[in-house]
């Protein structure tokens, strides 16, 4: 593990030279993000698709990285960013 916490070394996260700033953005959004590792209160259980289970595995527990995050967290991260990203049109719709 690095000494800023993370298990993965960033030569191996940046591989594409073409979008490093996308993809650290994207990592520390979405995969660095602790905000809902270890959660204080139990959470609603739902189904996802398996094979978008699948995908998102495939960015987390790559061979190269070894284990970066929680399925859970990483899916709670992608969830409040759209709701962040969409608040205006989400707000409209409650009316």
């Amino acid at each position: 593990m690095a000494s800023n916490g993370k298990a993965v070394m960033e030569a191996d996260v940046y591989e594409n030279p073409s979008l490093p700033n996308r993809t650290h953005e994207y990592m520390e959004r979405f995969v660095y993000n602790n905000t809902y590792a270890a959660p204080q209160v139990k959470y609603v259980t739902t189904e996802i698709d398996p094979e978008i289970v699948w995908k998102i595995r495939s960015i987390l527990f790559g061979r190269k990285k070894g284990r970066v995050c929680s399925l859970k967290a990483f899916i709670n991260n992608v969830l409040a960013a759209h709701l962040e990203e969409y608040a205006d049109v989400i707000n409209q719709l409650k009316l």
